[in-house]
């Protein structure tokens, strides 16, 4: 179950732009989605790093 969760909002993620094209009502609310994807996915390099860093002790 959330396989196909993720698999379906990568789906989506990948084909934002498209999709917006595609149907204009969705352009906002895709726009929202693909923003907060990049956002969490920053803040999780971040803590990545922050983590290597800490087991590398550098």
């Amino acid at each position: 179950m959330v396989m196909t969760i993720a698999i379906i909002g990568a789906a989506i993620y990948t084909a934002a732009p498209r999709l917006g094209v595609m149907v204009p009502a969705l352009a906002g609310p895709l726009e929202a989605y693909v923003g907060a994807v990049d956002s969490l996915r920053l803040s999780l390099d971040g803590i990545m790093q922050s983590a290597t860093v800490a087991i590398n002790g550098s």
